[in-house]
C-alpha cells in the first residue's frame, strides 16, 4: 500500500478518494527549453484538488 500524500498547503493527509475532489478539465502544457509554451488542444486533464483547502495536488 502507498503511504498517504500530505498537502504541501494545509498539511492533510491525502490517502483516498475521500480526500480529493475533481476540479476543471484543462489543455495539457509543455514548456519548452526556449521558454515558449505549446498548448495540446487534442489532450485535456483533471485537475485534483486536496478536499480540506482546495489546492490542486494532481492530475489525471
Amino acid at each position: 500500500m502507498v503511504a498517504a500524500m500530505t498537502c504541501p498547503d494545509c498539511g492533510a493527509d491525502i490517502a483516498d478518494a475521500d480526500d480529493l475532489v475533481a476540479g476543471r478539465r484543462v489543455h495539457r502544457l509543455t514548456v519548452r527549453d526556449d521558454g515558449t509554451v505549446v498548448v495540446d488542444l487534442a489532450n485535456t486533464v483533471t485537475l485534483w484538488h486536496c478536499a480540506h483547502c482546495d489546492l490542486a495536488v494532481g492530475v489525471s
